[in-house]
């Protein structure tokens, strides 16, 4: 799939759990319905970050954790609210809305889950007698025909098809060896003979030899994509006039003063400062299923072309099948199993195409059920429209369409806008989030787009692009204060992992300058396995010791002379003469014993007939 989706990380810290319990303790208490578990610790994640309670300490004041837990329940409570129904779209969007195989891996648990206890059943049962062979049979063709989705399984018709051809692919004998079988050898054979047989029953019903009826996938398919296309179509537009009439309300109401650098709120008399944040809130909101309806039109975009795929796939190997069997009465099994095994993976895989149609559906009826909850912002949107005209994002982008931003200073650079760039602050205008405290204007990247620290920012119009020359850092500060603030536009305006990472300084500064302090983030990199050939010198020495000593050793080396020695190896090398005396038997003084040394065929290199006489010790 092209579309990525960045699952959604909580704080998970011990502090953080114990205040969620408390909160859902104390909604408990209050007698407050309808709240998981899951968006307590949502809200708790996101105003964490503003910092109020500093999570990392391991000591926090009691009546700090008990105004944070306040704070919570006060936003939770308030269910109308338009800013918290935002926050409950954002909770169960992120915590569904997840990646296409996940998706997929969840349905295949549940239909595993389904036939668990049978399953076990085929492949722990202890078959002796022949009765029992046809238990595990009957119980082999209910196992195929719930995993394969054939039909109702208590379907006579259904099961009589299956028992066909379960009996053609497996005898008496082939039935006995699967018995034979270890637990895991069980398993294994069993999903090879599901494929099987389903592939049978799948072109049986294709070549007009069956007596059931089984679903047209492709047809039930294509006519879900449309139906699923359409409502998402309505939802859009619907959602698409509430903004324009939101939106246009509120560009009615407002105006740059470029000279004080800040933007004026005129209200007519009947409408209140704190309607008009309302209505903000609204338009937050409405933006943001906009953001989420559009982003389940890309995934079914994407699940159009996998249906086509798996189609197209699943005719072909029909096609294959009927030219391999056409006109031959006998086939070998090796040459066409294979083939009826494919056919049955097409089936699964268009199966699975329905449950995400099916899914997709699930999440833009809970979106809507959601949105139905907030509190109707309509008529004040009207007396703060006055005469003014409503107008749409294309309308109010025609107005500047000859006009280009130009900047007079080196702070920043203007870019050309293309799709490939990601636009800071999911593209509206920055001006206009900082200045207004959280007002949602698109921006006009068609005018240019101001590059500043190789990020991207757009603006509604070239005029209030110049102020964001002069002071870019201020901008973003009071965006990231106000998103303090408005907790629903820290995921909305995907600036989570920026507050995560940066923290404002907190000291008031002045007019003029205000900077965001950069903190140290832990990085995972990968590097290349040995980019460098392995070499190890031996003779290498890291202690400066063992050099001194070695150092040392050489000098001393110097003092030294060279000499020559005969050592008792080397003088065989050489000939030798020995004399001895002769023994002599006129002793005059006699040992108390007699002993003697001889040594047998001592030979020298030259003369290999001289040997040694014994001596004889007296």
């Amino acid at each position: 799939m092209a579309l990525k989706i960045k699952k959604l990380q909580l704080n998970s810290s011990n502090l953080t759990k114990n205040i969620v319990r408390e909160i859902i303790r104390e909604l408990d208490d209050q007698n407050v319905k309808g709240i998981e578990k899951s968006f307590v610790e949502y809200v708790v994640d996101l105003l964490s970050l503003n910092n109020s309670v500093d999570f990392s300490k391991s000591v926090i004041n009691r009546n700090l954790i008990e105004e944070f837990i306040d704070r919570c329940i006060a936003k939770i409570c308030d269910q109308s609210a338009p800013s918290t129904v935002a926050l409950k779209m954002q909770a169960y969007f992120f915590e569904n809305f997840i990646e296409r195989d996940e998706i997929i891996g969840n349905y295949m648990k549940q239909m595993m889950a389904k036939t668990a206890t049978i399953t076990k059943e085929i492949t722990e049962a202890e078959v002796v007698s022949r009765d029992d062979q046809d238990e595990l049979i009957k119980k082999i063709i209910i196992d195929i025909i719930t995993k394969s989705s054939l039909g109702n399984p208590n379907d006579s018709l259904i099961l009589t098809e299956t028992s066909n051809a379960l009996h053609s692919v497996m005898s008496r004998v082939d039935i006995e060896n699967f018995i034979a079988l270890n637990k895991n050898d069980r398993v294994n054979s069993l999903v090879e003979i599901r494929e099987i047989v389903t592939g049978i029953i799948l072109f049986n019903q294709d070549a007009g030899n069956s007596s059931i009826t089984l679903m047209e996938l492709p047809q039930i398919l294509e006519q879900s994509y449309e139906s699923t296309k359409s409502i998402l179509q309505i939802t859009l537009c619907e959602i698409l006039d509430r903004i324009n009439l939101l939106t246009s309300a509120i560009s009615s109401a407002i105006s740059n003063d470029f000279k004080n650098r800040q933007i004026i709120v005129l209200l007519p008399q009947n409408v209140t400062a704190e309607d008009f944040e309302t209505v903000k809130n609204s338009l937050i909101m409405n933006r943001q299923h906009e953001i989420f309806t559009r982003k389940l039109s890309e995934f079914l975009e994407n699940v159009k072309l996998d249906i086509d795929k798996n189609n197209h796939r699943y005719n072909e190997t029909l096609k294959l099948i009927h030219e391999t069997v056409q006109f031959r009465t006998a086939i070998p099994t090796e040459k066409v199993f294979p083939k009826f095994a494919e056919l049955s993976k097409c089936w699964s895989r268009l199966q699975n195409n329905i449950y995400l149609l099916s899914e997709i559906n699930q999440i833009n009826n809970q979106l809507l059920q959601l949105s139905e909850k907030a509190v109707c912002c309509d008529e004040i949107a009207y007396k703060l429209l006055g005469d003014s005209v409503i107008e749409t994002d294309e309308e109010r982008s025609a107005r500047y369409k000859d006009k280009k931003i130009s900047l007079l200073g080196d702070n920043c650079s203007v870019q050309p806008y293309n799709k490939k760039m990601k636009l800071e602050y999911y593209g509206f205008c920055t001006w206009m989030l900082s200045q207004g405290r959280g007002i949602l204007i698109p921006g006009l990247p068609e005018t240019g787009i101001i590059v500043y620290r190789n990020a991207n920012y757009a603006f509604s119009s070239p005029e209030v692009a110049l102020m964001f020359e002069d002071t870019p850092e201020k901008l973003m500060y009071k965006i990231i204060e106000t998103a303090k603030n408005r907790i629903e536009l820290i995921r909305l305006l995907d600036i989570y992992d920026q507050m995560k990472s940066f923290e404002v300084c907190s000291s008031k500064v002045d007019e003029g300058s205000c900077e965001l302090v950069k903190q140290t983030n832990d990085q995972e990199v990968q590097t290349e396995l040995h980019p460098i050939p392995y070499h190890k010198d031996e003779r290498y020495m890291w202690n400066i010791w063992d050099i001194r000593k070695k150092a040392i050793q050489l000098a001393n080396l110097r003092k030294c002379a060279t000499t020559s020695a005969q050592t008792m190896l080397s003088y065989q090398k050489y000939n030798v003469n020995v004399q001895t005396n002769r023994q002599k038997n006129s002793a005059k003084s006699q040992t108390s014993t007699e002993s003697y040394t001889q040594k047998s065929g001592f030979s020298f290199e030259d003369d290999l007939s001289s040997c040694l006489e014994v001596t004889k010790l007296q």
